[in-house]
């Protein structure tokens, strides 16, 4: 007959393997678990997102990308929203074929992603703000990048894009501080790279210049055109040579390059979009190329250290904040191709003392000076100081005098 104490242990072994038992069922059981289109979205009480099922995500914002939809700091409304700082993995299963808008948003604990063969499209925000994230593998079968897809992902550094991509939204890559190379597969029919650079195709259009990349840069011979938002805040950036054939240079395509001291560029450059050199706050000189007839809207607003650039004859329109808050220029000479010039053209522009304007037909002028005109002189052609003095927009500059001969 067994003793008392053998049973009592017995007893006791037993109990505690049925505790863990019950312990090791409960932490697999998944701690919260969404549906999420054709998906199911499984929360572990280790910290990690599982996507599982046959097919696409949910969108969880308005498809349609545009960077002022992009809330500051909070990108994500997927049911999972309230607990995105927490989450620390993300496993996608092969099966899923789209992930949603904005799912993944904000997910500050993750460091890396893989992306399976079975995802054809990453939606518009998906990652953004993702803040930790350091790598990201994409497989051979996503075919469309979202507008800001990985915006705001701070410690990515690198990127491949694979084979099988057809489009790449605006801003996909933006505020990737810590990104220095953006690598394209060979045989992709739509997209290339040179030096971790990313381009179309044919080299023609460069698209995206990572925010990391240090140091000066000379576009190939090949781009024709600048794309839009191309060097946006590429804080390292210190000089840039674009060659002769750039036609084109787009919207934002310079905005808030910090370091930026100097652009080299030539007379091919018939077009510079809006706010193209937004924000360079060491700009100091600029040439304009003879082509250009028209200068987009804020164009240089807030170059603070810009202090003299050269309109050229042939500039119809200096358009609406065009050198606005230009905080050391001085003198302007504006040419006599001028027939606009608008709303806040050079207003904020405090240390502007001396414009002179070559058309003796007072250009049409809407509080273009806006806050100057105490402070600064303007020369106008012999003969045609009457016409500004009673001219709306230039009547109330208390200093008006005719050119010198030498003009």
């Amino acid at each position: 007959m067994k003793s008392s104490a053998y049973i009592k242990i017995t007893a006791i072994a037993i109990l505690l393997s049925v505790a863990v038992l019950i312990l090791t069922v409960s932490a697999q059981r998944p701690k919260q678990l969404w549906k999420s289109g054709a998906t199911t979205v499984t929360l572990s009480r280790n910290g990690t997102l599982m996507i599982s099922g046959r097919g696409a995500m949910d969108d969880y914002r308005n498809k349609q990308w545009s960077p002022q939809g992009a809330p500051q700091d909070r990108i994500n409304d997927g049911p999972w929203d309230t607990i995105a700082s927490s989450i620390i993995g993300l496993v996608i299963k092969n099966g899923v074929t789209h992930i949603g808008v904005a799912a993944f948003g904000n997910f500050n604990g993750l460091k890396s992603v893989n992306i399976p063969n079975s995802v054809k499209t990453i939606g518009n925000w998906a990652f953004a703000y993702c803040r930790n994230m350091e790598s990201v593998t994409l497989s051979n079968g996503v075919t469309a990048i979202g507008g800001g897809a990985f915006y705001h992902c701070k410690t990515l550094t690198s990127i491949t894009i694979p084979q099988s991509v057809t489009s790449i939204g605006e801003e996909a890559f933006h505020y990737c501080d810590g990104l220095t190379s953006i690598e394209v597969e060979a045989d992709n029919a739509h997209y290339s790279s040179m030096d971790g650079v990313l381009f179309n195709k044919d080299k023609t259009v460069l698209i995206r210049y990572p925010s990391a990349k240090q140091g000066n840069y000379t576009i190939p011979n090949t781009v024709t055109a600048i794309g839009k938002l191309a060097f946006m805040n590429c804080d390292s950036l210190t000089f840039i040579t674009i060659p002769n054939g750039v036609t084109s240079i787009e919207e934002y395509a310079f905005f808030g390059c910090k370091k930026l001291t100097s652009i080299t560029h030539h007379n091919s450059v018939k077009t510079i979009g809006t706010g193209a050199f937004s924000g360079c706050e060491n700009l100091i000189s600029i040439f304009i190329s003879n082509a250009i007839a028209s200068i987009g809207e804020h164009t240089f607003f807030h170059c603070d250290n810009l202090t003299s650039i050269t309109i050229p004859n042939g500039v119809k329109t200096i358009e609406r904040g065009t050198f606005s808050h230009c905080l050391s220029l001085t003198y302007i000479t504006i040419p006599n191709s001028v027939t606009s010039i608008e709303t806040d053209a050079f207003g904020g522009c405090n240390n502007l003392t001396s414009i002179t304007i070559m058309n003796p037909t007072p250009p049409m002028e809407s509080d273009a000076f806006f806050g100057i005109k105490k402070n600064a002189c303007l020369y106008v052609p012999k003969g045609s100081i009457d016409a500004y003095r009673s001219a709306d927009g230039f009547k109330e500059f208390k200093c008006i005098k005719t050119l010198k001969e030498v003009y």
